[in-house]
Protein backbone atom coordinates (compact mmCIF):
# COMPACT_ATOMS: atom_id res chain seq x y z
CA UNK A 1 0.00 0.00 0.00
CA UNK A 2 0.91 3.79 -0.78
CA UNK A 3 1.05 6.44 1.56
CA UNK A 4 -2.17 7.57 -0.18
CA UNK A 5 -3.82 4.70 -0.81
CA UNK A 6 -6.59 3.52 2.23
CA UNK A 7 -8.75 0.95 0.47
CA UNK A 8 -7.47 -1.21 -2.70
CA UNK A 9 -9.60 -3.63 -4.85
CA UNK A 10 -7.40 -6.27 -6.59
CA UNK A 11 -8.76 -8.39 -9.74
CA UNK A 12 -12.22 -9.04 -7.24
CA UNK A 13 -14.74 -11.77 -8.37
CA UNK A 14 -18.03 -12.30 -7.04
CA UNK A 15 -19.40 -15.39 -8.47
CA UNK A 16 -23.30 -16.93 -7.14
CA UNK A 17 -24.50 -20.25 -7.80
CA UNK A 18 -27.54 -20.08 -8.96
CA UNK A 19 -29.96 -23.27 -8.88
CA UNK A 20 -32.15 -24.56 -11.22
CA UNK A 21 -29.94 -23.99 -14.41
CA UNK A 22 -28.55 -26.35 -17.18
CA UNK A 23 -30.59 -28.97 -18.90
CA UNK A 24 -34.21 -29.65 -17.06
CA UNK A 25 -33.55 -27.54 -14.60
CA UNK A 26 -31.59 -30.06 -12.70
CA UNK A 27 -28.40 -27.92 -12.49
CA UNK A 28 -26.75 -24.88 -11.76
CA UNK A 29 -25.83 -21.65 -13.19
CA UNK A 30 -23.01 -19.45 -11.99
CA UNK A 31 -24.19 -15.68 -11.82
CA UNK A 32 -20.78 -13.18 -12.49
CA UNK A 33 -22.31 -10.44 -10.52
CA UNK A 34 -18.66 -8.69 -10.09
CA UNK A 35 -15.67 -9.84 -12.65
CA UNK A 36 -12.24 -8.75 -11.86
CA UNK A 37 -12.44 -4.86 -10.49
CA UNK A 38 -9.66 -3.04 -9.07
CA UNK A 39 -9.82 0.05 -7.76
CA UNK A 40 -7.55 2.19 -5.43
CA UNK A 41 -9.07 4.73 -3.43
CA UNK A 42 -7.17 7.65 -1.87
CA UNK A 43 -7.99 8.83 1.77
CA UNK A 44 -10.10 12.02 1.83
CA UNK A 45 -11.42 11.37 -1.43
CA UNK A 46 -14.73 10.68 -2.85
CA UNK A 47 -14.78 8.00 -5.41
CA UNK A 48 -18.29 7.61 -7.64
CA UNK A 49 -18.89 4.15 -9.03
CA UNK A 50 -22.31 4.26 -11.81
CA UNK A 51 -23.43 2.08 -14.11
CA UNK A 52 -27.45 0.90 -15.36
CA UNK A 53 -29.01 -1.54 -12.05
CA UNK A 54 -27.79 -4.99 -12.26
CA UNK A 55 -23.89 -4.23 -13.14
CA UNK A 56 -22.54 -5.21 -9.82
CA UNK A 57 -22.35 -1.70 -7.98
CA UNK A 58 -24.28 -3.06 -4.90
CA UNK A 59 -23.01 -6.58 -4.82
CA UNK A 60 -19.41 -4.60 -4.68
CA UNK A 61 -20.46 -2.43 -1.73
CA UNK A 62 -20.94 -5.40 0.03
CA UNK A 63 -17.34 -6.69 -0.41
CA UNK A 64 -16.14 -3.41 0.89
CA UNK A 65 -17.72 -3.76 4.02
CA UNK A 66 -17.22 -7.40 4.47
CA UNK A 67 -20.53 -8.37 4.43
CA UNK A 68 -19.94 -11.08 1.51
CA UNK A 69 -16.54 -12.82 0.87
CA UNK A 70 -15.20 -12.30 -2.90
CA UNK A 71 -15.04 -15.25 -4.75
CA UNK A 72 -10.99 -14.65 -5.60
CA UNK A 73 -8.96 -11.42 -5.20
CA UNK A 74 -8.54 -9.11 -2.80
CA UNK A 75 -9.74 -6.02 -0.53
CA UNK A 76 -6.78 -4.35 1.33
CA UNK A 77 -7.95 -1.94 4.03
CA UNK A 78 -4.42 0.09 4.72
CA UNK A 79 -2.62 -3.18 3.82
CA UNK A 80 -4.45 -5.42 5.18
CA UNK A 81 -6.90 -8.01 3.70
CA UNK A 82 -9.75 -7.32 5.14
CA UNK A 83 -11.65 -11.14 4.65
CA UNK A 84 -8.28 -12.82 6.19
CA UNK A 85 -8.61 -10.14 9.28
CA UNK A 86 -8.67 -12.00 12.46
CA UNK A 87 -9.59 -11.02 15.87
CA UNK A 88 -9.15 -7.25 16.91
CA UNK A 89 -7.88 -6.35 13.34
CA UNK A 90 -11.06 -7.53 12.34
CA UNK A 91 -13.10 -5.79 14.86
CA UNK A 92 -11.15 -2.10 14.24
CA UNK A 93 -11.30 -2.62 10.62
CA UNK A 94 -15.22 -2.92 10.60
CA UNK A 95 -15.31 -0.01 12.72
CA UNK A 96 -13.29 1.69 10.25
CA UNK A 97 -15.69 0.79 7.25
CA UNK A 98 -19.28 1.93 7.53
CA UNK A 99 -22.02 2.19 5.15
CA UNK A 100 -25.29 4.04 4.83
CA UNK A 101 -27.79 2.33 2.74
CA UNK A 102 -30.01 3.17 -0.24
CA UNK A 103 -33.45 2.62 1.37
CA UNK A 104 -34.03 4.70 4.58
CA UNK A 105 -37.24 2.70 5.69
CA UNK A 106 -36.08 -0.71 5.22
CA UNK A 107 -32.65 0.16 6.89
CA UNK A 108 -33.84 1.32 10.28
CA UNK A 109 -35.88 -1.32 12.64
CA UNK A 110 -39.25 0.31 12.97
CA UNK A 111 -39.51 -1.38 16.45
CA UNK A 112 -36.42 0.34 17.60
CA UNK A 113 -36.49 4.38 18.55
CA UNK A 114 -33.85 6.35 16.83
CA UNK A 115 -31.74 6.22 20.14
CA UNK A 116 -31.84 2.76 20.57
CA UNK A 117 -30.67 2.37 16.72
CA UNK A 118 -27.59 5.06 16.60
CA UNK A 119 -26.81 3.33 20.00
CA UNK A 120 -26.44 -0.16 18.38
CA UNK A 121 -22.58 0.54 16.84
CA UNK A 122 -21.31 1.48 20.44
CA UNK A 123 -22.69 -1.93 22.08
CA UNK A 124 -21.00 -3.76 19.63
CA UNK A 125 -17.93 -1.42 20.06
CA UNK A 126 -17.67 -0.76 23.41
CA UNK A 127 -14.30 0.82 23.28
CA UNK A 128 -15.55 3.44 20.59
CA UNK A 129 -17.61 4.57 23.83
CA UNK A 130 -17.36 8.44 24.61
CA UNK A 131 -16.43 9.83 27.73
CA UNK A 132 -19.22 12.06 28.20
CA UNK A 133 -21.33 9.07 28.05
CA UNK A 134 -23.89 7.29 25.74
CA UNK A 135 -26.74 9.84 25.27
CA UNK A 136 -24.54 12.75 24.87
CA UNK A 137 -22.84 11.31 22.19
CA UNK A 138 -26.03 10.47 20.53
CA UNK A 139 -27.52 14.17 20.59
CA UNK A 140 -24.43 15.03 19.00
CA UNK A 141 -24.69 13.13 16.09
CA UNK A 142 -27.76 13.51 15.70
CA UNK A 143 -27.72 17.57 15.68
CA UNK A 144 -24.65 17.04 13.06
CA UNK A 145 -27.26 15.35 10.26
CA UNK A 146 -29.48 18.54 11.31
CA UNK A 147 -32.08 16.70 13.49
CA UNK A 148 -32.74 17.68 16.69
CA UNK A 149 -31.66 15.65 20.32
CA UNK A 150 -35.50 15.16 21.50
CA UNK A 151 -35.57 13.05 18.42
CA UNK A 152 -33.42 10.30 20.06
CA UNK A 153 -36.97 8.93 22.02
CA UNK A 154 -38.98 8.79 18.88
CA UNK A 155 -39.65 5.86 16.49
CA UNK A 156 -38.75 5.36 12.65
CA UNK A 157 -41.97 5.81 10.85
CA UNK A 158 -42.65 9.70 12.50
CA UNK A 159 -40.00 11.09 10.17
CA UNK A 160 -39.88 11.59 6.56
CA UNK A 161 -37.88 10.11 3.92
CA UNK A 162 -35.49 12.23 3.82
CA UNK A 163 -35.28 12.85 7.75
CA UNK A 164 -34.72 8.62 8.06
CA UNK A 165 -31.49 9.00 5.43
CA UNK A 166 -30.18 11.59 7.84
CA UNK A 167 -30.48 9.18 10.92
CA UNK A 168 -28.77 6.56 8.81
CA UNK A 169 -26.26 8.85 7.62
CA UNK A 170 -25.73 9.53 11.93
CA UNK A 171 -25.65 6.06 12.23
CA UNK A 172 -22.79 5.50 9.63
CA UNK A 173 -20.62 8.29 11.49
CA UNK A 174 -21.15 7.50 14.77
CA UNK A 175 -17.73 4.73 15.19
CA UNK A 176 -15.62 8.31 13.05
CA UNK A 177 -15.12 5.57 10.61
CA UNK A 178 -12.43 6.45 7.91
CA UNK A 179 -14.16 5.35 4.94
CA UNK A 180 -17.98 5.70 4.69
CA UNK A 181 -19.65 4.13 1.66
CA UNK A 182 -23.01 5.10 0.31
CA UNK A 183 -25.23 2.89 -1.96
CA UNK A 184 -27.04 5.02 -3.51
CA UNK A 185 -27.93 7.14 -0.53
CA UNK A 186 -30.28 9.59 -2.29
CA UNK A 187 -31.98 7.80 -5.16
CA UNK A 188 -35.03 6.70 -2.74
CA UNK A 189 -35.85 10.71 -1.62
CA UNK A 190 -37.91 12.72 -3.10
CA UNK A 191 -36.35 15.27 -5.84
CA UNK A 192 -36.88 18.53 -2.85
CA UNK A 193 -34.60 16.97 -0.47
CA UNK A 194 -32.00 15.08 -2.51
CA UNK A 195 -29.65 17.89 -2.37
CA UNK A 196 -29.98 18.49 1.13
CA UNK A 197 -28.74 15.24 1.57
CA UNK A 198 -26.32 15.62 -0.85
CA UNK A 199 -25.16 18.87 0.79
CA UNK A 200 -24.73 17.17 4.68
CA UNK A 201 -22.88 14.30 3.18
CA UNK A 202 -20.31 16.33 1.40
CA UNK A 203 -20.77 18.72 4.78
CA UNK A 204 -19.46 15.87 6.86
CA UNK A 205 -17.04 14.27 4.32
CA UNK A 206 -14.55 18.07 5.15
CA UNK A 207 -15.48 17.97 8.84
CA UNK A 208 -14.74 14.60 9.55
CA UNK A 209 -12.24 13.52 6.89
CA UNK A 210 -14.25 10.87 5.45
CA UNK A 211 -13.62 8.93 2.33
CA UNK A 212 -16.30 7.91 0.49
CA UNK A 213 -17.37 5.47 -2.16
CA UNK A 214 -20.28 6.75 -3.64
CA UNK A 215 -22.92 4.81 -5.91
CA UNK A 216 -25.47 6.46 -7.99
CA UNK A 217 -26.92 5.82 -11.19
CA UNK A 218 -27.35 9.55 -11.59
CA UNK A 219 -24.05 10.75 -13.32
CA UNK A 220 -25.21 14.51 -12.38
CA UNK A 221 -25.06 13.61 -8.76
CA UNK A 222 -21.60 11.89 -8.84
CA UNK A 223 -20.06 14.90 -10.81
CA UNK A 224 -21.15 17.55 -8.09
CA UNK A 225 -20.01 15.21 -5.41
CA UNK A 226 -17.54 13.25 -6.00
CA UNK A 227 -13.48 13.22 -6.99
CA UNK A 228 -13.06 10.20 -9.35
CA UNK A 229 -15.63 8.06 -10.98
CA UNK A 230 -15.59 4.60 -12.14
CA UNK A 231 -17.90 3.52 -15.14
CA UNK A 232 -19.16 -0.57 -14.19
CA UNK A 233 -21.01 -2.83 -16.60
CA UNK A 234 -21.82 -6.31 -16.70
CA UNK A 235 -19.62 -6.69 -13.70
CA UNK A 236 -16.27 -4.96 -14.51
CA UNK A 237 -14.93 -1.16 -14.63
CA UNK A 238 -14.63 -0.04 -18.26
CA UNK A 239 -13.59 3.51 -17.20
CA UNK A 240 -11.91 5.11 -14.45
CA UNK A 241 -10.58 8.59 -13.78
CA UNK A 242 -11.18 11.75 -12.31
CA UNK A 243 -14.55 13.41 -12.98
CA UNK A 244 -13.79 16.28 -14.82
CA UNK A 245 -11.56 14.20 -17.27
CA UNK A 246 -14.63 11.31 -17.88
CA UNK A 247 -17.08 14.01 -18.28
CA UNK A 248 -15.47 16.10 -20.42
CA UNK A 249 -13.97 13.50 -22.82
CA UNK A 250 -15.14 10.06 -21.68
CA UNK A 251 -13.47 7.38 -23.55
CA UNK A 252 -15.58 4.55 -23.62
CA UNK A 253 -19.25 4.06 -25.58
CA UNK A 254 -20.91 3.04 -22.85
CA UNK A 255 -19.97 5.81 -20.28
CA UNK A 256 -20.93 8.35 -23.42
CA UNK A 257 -24.42 6.78 -23.64
CA UNK A 258 -24.75 7.79 -19.66
CA UNK A 259 -23.72 11.60 -20.08
CA UNK A 260 -26.17 11.86 -22.51
CA UNK A 261 -28.91 10.67 -20.36
CA UNK A 262 -28.11 13.44 -17.95
CA UNK A 263 -31.08 16.26 -18.21
CA UNK A 264 -29.84 19.66 -19.42
CA UNK A 265 -31.20 22.64 -18.60
CA UNK A 266 -30.18 23.96 -21.88
CA UNK A 267 -28.48 26.86 -21.28
CA UNK A 268 -25.75 28.45 -23.54
CA UNK A 269 -23.39 27.79 -22.01
CA UNK A 270 -23.59 24.00 -20.98
CA UNK A 271 -25.23 22.73 -24.54
CA UNK A 272 -27.20 20.23 -24.68
CA UNK A 273 -25.36 16.20 -25.45
CA UNK A 274 -27.24 14.59 -28.30
CA UNK A 275 -29.14 11.77 -27.08
CA UNK A 276 -27.63 8.32 -27.31
CA UNK A 277 -30.46 5.27 -27.27
CA UNK A 278 -28.57 2.11 -26.73
CA UNK A 279 -30.52 -1.00 -28.04
CA UNK A 280 -31.55 -3.75 -25.98
CA UNK A 281 -30.85 -4.95 -22.48
CA UNK A 282 -27.42 -5.94 -20.65
CA UNK A 283 -26.45 -9.78 -21.39
CA UNK A 284 -27.06 -11.73 -18.88
CA UNK A 285 -24.13 -12.15 -16.21
CA UNK A 286 -24.97 -16.01 -16.35
CA UNK A 287 -23.31 -15.93 -19.78
CA UNK A 288 -21.55 -12.78 -20.98
CA UNK A 289 -20.82 -12.69 -24.33
CA UNK A 290 -16.75 -12.96 -25.20
CA UNK A 291 -14.38 -10.24 -25.91
CA UNK A 292 -15.86 -6.98 -24.35
CA UNK A 293 -18.78 -7.31 -22.71
CA UNK A 294 -19.91 -4.00 -24.28
CA UNK A 295 -19.90 -5.14 -28.07
CA UNK A 296 -23.54 -6.50 -28.32
CA UNK A 297 -24.94 -3.18 -27.54
CA UNK A 298 -22.23 -0.82 -28.50
CA UNK A 299 -22.11 1.37 -32.15
CA UNK A 300 -18.92 1.64 -32.37
CA UNK A 301 -18.11 -2.53 -32.20
CA UNK A 302 -15.95 -4.14 -34.65
CA UNK A 303 -14.96 -7.58 -35.51
CA UNK A 304 -12.42 -8.18 -32.73
CA UNK A 305 -14.67 -6.63 -30.45
CA UNK A 306 -16.50 -9.84 -30.20
CA UNK A 307 -13.30 -11.97 -29.70
CA UNK A 308 -10.73 -9.61 -27.46
CA UNK A 309 -10.95 -8.41 -24.17
CA UNK A 310 -9.90 -5.03 -24.33
CA UNK A 311 -6.83 -3.80 -21.90
CA UNK A 312 -7.06 -0.84 -20.12
CA UNK A 313 -5.70 2.11 -22.16
CA UNK A 314 -3.96 5.56 -20.44
CA UNK A 315 -5.01 8.16 -21.47
CA UNK A 316 -3.04 10.80 -19.01
CA UNK A 317 -3.70 11.10 -15.34
CA UNK A 318 -5.10 8.27 -13.72
CA UNK A 319 -7.92 8.37 -16.54
CA UNK A 320 -8.07 4.52 -17.85
CA UNK A 321 -10.95 3.24 -20.29
CA UNK A 322 -10.95 -0.14 -21.49
CA UNK A 323 -12.33 0.03 -25.00
CA UNK A 324 -10.27 -0.92 -28.11
CA UNK A 325 -11.00 2.40 -29.53
CA UNK A 326 -10.68 4.57 -26.03
CA UNK A 327 -8.13 7.36 -27.71
CA UNK A 328 -10.74 7.94 -30.77
CA UNK A 329 -14.14 7.98 -28.32
CA UNK A 330 -12.22 10.62 -25.98
CA UNK A 331 -11.33 12.93 -28.98
CA UNK A 332 -15.37 12.79 -30.16
CA UNK A 333 -17.26 15.85 -29.52
CA UNK A 334 -19.58 14.48 -26.53
CA UNK A 335 -21.95 16.78 -28.58
CA UNK A 336 -21.57 14.92 -32.05
CA UNK A 337 -24.83 12.75 -32.97
CA UNK A 338 -24.46 9.10 -32.37
CA UNK A 339 -26.91 6.18 -33.63
CA UNK A 340 -26.77 4.18 -30.41
CA UNK A 341 -28.96 1.32 -32.98
CA UNK A 342 -26.59 -1.70 -34.32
Amino acid sequence: MTDQHILEVHDVTKHYRKRGGGRFGLGSDTVKAVDGVSLQLRKGEALGIVGESGCGKSTLTRLLTALEKPTSGQIRYRGVDVHSAKGAARTQMRRNIQMVFQDPYASLNPRKTVGSILAEPFRIHRDALPEPGLRPRLEQLLEQVGLRPDHLDRYPHEFSGGQRQRIGIARGIALNPEVLICDEPVSALDVSVRAQVLNLLAELQRELSLTVVFIAHDLDVVRHFCDRIATMYLGRVVEEGDCDAVYDHPAHPYTRALLSAIPRPGFDDEPELERIVLEGDPPSPIAPPPGCPFHTRCWMARPDCAHTVPAGHDLGEGHVSHCHFATEVADTDPRAAVDGSR
